[in-house]
């Protein structure tokens, strides 16, 4: 298997940028910083880390071995990029979000105590860090444009009555119609609903990538497929009726 490059090199986090102190990762012996696992120390392939390794390279970076990160970016990159993907209007905010999201793992990583996957915490951290970015957006409104007779055959038009152009302008003018209507929804609205119908994610694994209570949780997604729900029949309502 071939090591993939990571896509943020270490320049972009540079040494004045942290606040390291001195500590000890739960879980980080010494025996356990003298060797990595068999897998990685055969391949290179930070793919191959496992969770244990992935506390020596913590502990490491916060001892001051910088370079001791670049593998946990290698590693987690793709999946840090794809939740940011849900949330992203462009390649532009994708690399936005997924940029901030390593900058602000390495900014505090001192914070991590090692009582959970190093993944988790990045993954919460990212979550955040998209979060952030939706409230941001919700200040500065998208503009989302469907053509008339694709949207009238979108909502009105059996499927199967399409020709295969018109099966690929709808797949797009749906995925548009569903940016417009989510981008009018609050931002704890639209992080639930990515998070539970677009990365299937359940109560309490949302509840725990959020810090939300796991009532919290069902109560903003019911609201929000119930708004949902209201800003589509308004949409067909102000075309249509």
């Amino acid at each position: 298997m071939t090591a993939l490059e990571p896509i943020y090199p270490m320049n972009l986090f540079p040494q004045g940028s942290t606040a390291f102190s001195a500590k000890s990762i739960a879980g980080t012996s010494q025996a356990a910083a003298e060797r990595f696992s068999a897998a990685y120390v055969e391949t290179g392939d930070p793919a191959e880390l496992s969770p244990e390794d992935d506390l020596v390279l913590v502990q490491s970076t916060l001892d001051g071995d910088l370079e001791s990160f670049t593998p946990l970016i290698t590693k987690y990159q793709l999946k840090v990029r794809n939740l940011a993907r849900r949330f992203a209007n462009s390649e532009s905010d994708l690399e936005d979000i997924s940029q901030e999201a390593f900058m602000r793992a390495f900014k505090k990583l001192a914070t991590y105590r090692g009582e959970a996957p190093f993944e988790h915490w990045l993954m919460r951290l990212t979550t955040r860090v998209c979060f952030d970015f939706i409230r941001k957006r919700k200040s500065r409104p998208e503009t989302y444009a469907v053509e008339d007779s694709t949207m009238e055959r979108l909502l009105h038009e059996d499927s199967n009555q399409r020709s295969d152009h018109e099966a690929l302008e709808d797949i797009e003018a749906a995925r548009t119609l569903v940016h417009k209507l989510m981008s009018q929804l609050q931002p704890e609205a639209q992080m639930v609903l990515t998070l539970q119908e677009l990365e299937g994610k359940t109560v309490k694994e949302i509840a725990k990538l959020t810090g939300w209570s796991t009532s919290l949780v069902k109560v903003r997604a019911f609201r929000a497929r119930a708004q949902l729900k209201k800003l589509l029949k308004q949409t067909m309502t102000e075309r249509y009726i």
